[in-house]
This record gives C-alpha cells, sequence and structure tokens, in this order.
C-alpha cells in the first residue's frame, strides 16, 4: 500500500462516536487517524484533529479516529470524557479490516499515523498527523474536491413547532442529512437530536440531475437562512443589508448552577455545536472556554 493507490473499502468498525460509514467515506476527503488510549503522542494530537474537523467540515472533510483496542464500556467512557476535545468521527477496528486492508500493507510501525483520502479515494498521505506534509495534502485534497452536492438549510423550528409534525417526517429530517436514528425510539428523542445536530450545522446531500436544489417541502419545518461563505464575492452584511443578529444573552457568574436546558440553549446561541458534549459538566466547562 503506497501513497497513489486506492484505498481499500474498509467495514466492520463499531463507532464510539460520529455517525457510521465505511471507510474511506465515499465522495468526501478523509482522514482516516490510526490511535490508541495508551499513546501519549496520540492523546496530543486530539486537538489538532478536532481543529482540522471544525474548520473544514463545511467543505466535506471527514476525520475518523480508529484504535484496534477492544471495544469496552471503559473505552466508551474514554471517549465520552474527551467531549469537545475530541469532536470528530471515533470507531473501533473489531474485525480488524483496517490492519489488514490499510495499515499492514502501508507497513504502519508506530502511532499516531494518519491517512488523506482523496474524495476519488486515492491515498494522498501515509504518515504522522503533526508533519506540515499532512496538512498540505489535506489542504491540496479539499481545494481538489468538486463534490456535486448541494447544502441543506438548518433548521429553527422549536422543539414545539417540530413535535406537532408527523413522526415521518421528524425521521427525515435526519436520514436526509444521514444522521444516525437507529438508536432512538421515542418522538422526543428525535426531535432532541434534530435539534441538538441540525440547528448550527450545515449538512450536504448529492444534487439531484440538473444540478437543481431539493424541491421544497411545504409542510416541512421552519429553516434557518443560510449565511454566505466568507470570501472575496461574498457580500457583508452592510453591503447586503441585513441587520447583524443580537448579541448571546450575557451568562450568569454561577454557570454550574444552570440546568442542562439552558446550558445547552447557551451555547447554541453563541453558535457552538452540542456535539460530544455529553454531560453537564462538559457543557459547563465549554461555556467557561467561552466566557473566557
Amino acid at each position: 500500500m503506497v501513497v497513489g493507490s486506492k484505498c481499500p473499502t474498509i467495514g466492520g468498525l463499531e463507532f464510539l462516536k460520529g455517525d457510521p460509514c465505511e471507510l474511506p467515506c465515499k465522495g468526501q476527503v478523509t482522514v482516516i487517524e490510526l490511535w490508541a488510549t495508551w499513546c501519549g503522542p496520540c492523546r496530543q494530537m486530539f486537538p489538532h484533529l478536532t481543529d482540522l474537523q471544525r474548520k473544514n467540515k463545511a467543505r466535506g472533510l471527514r476525520v475518523v479516529g480508529v484504535t484496534n483496542e477492544q471495544n469496552s464500556p471503559k473505552l466508551q467512557q474514554f471517549v465520552n470524557e474527551m467531549g469537545y476535545g475530541m469532536d470528530y468521527t471515533v470507531a473501533v477496528d473489531a474485525d480488524g479490516e483496517l490492519e489488514q486492508k490499510l495499515s499492514g500493507p502501508a507497513g504502519v510501525r508506530g502511532i499516531p499515523h494518519a491517512f488523506v483520502v482523496d474524495s476519488q479515494g486515492t491515498v494522498k498521505y501515509s504518515g504522522h498527523p503533526a508533519q506540515p506534509q499532512f496538512q498540505s495534502e489535506v489542504d491540496r485534497a479539499l481545494d481538489a474536491a468538486k463534490p456535486a452536492q448541494v447544502a441543506l438549510p438548518l433548521i429553527a423550528s422549536s422543539r414545539e413547532e417540530l413535535m406537532a409534525l408527523p413522526l415521518k417526517e421528524i425521521k427525515k429530517i435526519l436520514t436526509d442529512r444521514k444522521i444516525r436514528t437507529d438508536d432512538i425510539y421515542e418522538k422526543g428523542e428525535f426531535v432532541s437530536r434534530i435539534l441538538d445536530r441540525c440547528a448550527n450545522t450545515t449538512y450536504y446531500v448529492d444534487a439531484p440531475a440538473g444540478g437543481a436544489a431539493p424541491a421544497a417541502n411545504p409542510s416541512a419545518p421552519a429553516e434557518k437562512p443560510r449565511q454566505p461563505t466568507a470570501g472575496a464575492n461574498a457580500p457583508s452584511q452592510a453591503d447586503s443589508g441585513a441587520a447583524a443578529p443580537p448579541p448571546p444573552a450575557p451568562l450568569p457568574e454561577d454557570i454550574a448552577g444552570m440546568g442542562v436546558g439552558a446550558l445547552k440553549a447557551a451555547l447554541k446561541e453563541r453558535g457552538i455545536s452540542l456535539d460530544g458534549l455529553v454531560e453537564k459538566k462538559d457543557l459547563i466547562k465549554r461555556l467557561e472556554e467561552e466566557r473566557q
């Protein structure tokens, strides 16, 4: 397995965080990073990979950290406790396919080790994720990618408005965005996942023939207007005449005394993703950092 060859399709993964998928992710630039809980240098890479995923998610990048450790409650707890500090997809190579098809043939002898796979499925980099070439190859792959995709609008509906919709339509909001639904069963759980995942994160779908956007559903929930992508041709608020959004409400002195719902609402007001923020302490810590 050398740089420049096609990456084999890898299945048999058990996902600890993020939406399940085969590797490499079809039509996306994919970073496959090998790590382990006992590996100190791997932990040092968590913030770097998190930052990489957050900055490039809208461009179609998918960062997937894969460990060959045995899946266990202890391993799941480790990932949960990392929270937003490990804010990308995490999986276990349960069937050993990744080692058999990719890391073994590539001659990987140590971790952390990362592969960069472009949107056409070609391996563009194999090596340490701290090397400057790693970032260069990610940028080059993203620049070269020309996905025939359109953005789905953000969901601005309230919980009450979503709860009034038929369950079939609620599920469709999630399935259209390829968000996992097989682990939840109650209507309220589906609505909570929409509010957590679809209010501040833009998802992309394959464009229909002719490149037109999907037809609007008259019974669909309210949608947030998408902000223009930053760049030389993007109109400013002053140019467009749009009023600036109101600033978020100030935080109380005692953030720890806020309820979970209030904490989540405060984070959403500030445009902060709730992905990876599992426990109340994670929400509090993230708000404390935002206030600083």
